[in-house]
């Protein structure tokens, strides 16, 4: 089974791509970067699997396999 990943996008979205994370959090550990950013790039934030809104889904996972 793939996990579906969580992902918010901020700013214009014809703007140069910025992407950050993911972390071993949630995409609200770059929300105060994403104000000052979201002005002038289209910011992508993403969660891990089984964190934040990220799916969890049945068997192993490490920090080196986060997109099972």
């Amino acid at each position: 089974m793939t996990a579906r990943p969580h992902a918010v996008g901020d700013g214009p979205a014809d703007a140069p791509v910025l992407v950050l994370g993911p972390s071993r959090t949630d995409t609200a550990l770059f929300d105060r970067q994403v104000a000052d950013l979201a002005g002038a790039h289209r910011v992508v934030r993403h969660d891990l699997r089984g964190h934040g809104g990220s799916q969890v889904v049945p068997g192993p996972c490490t920090i080196a396999d986060p997109r099972r």
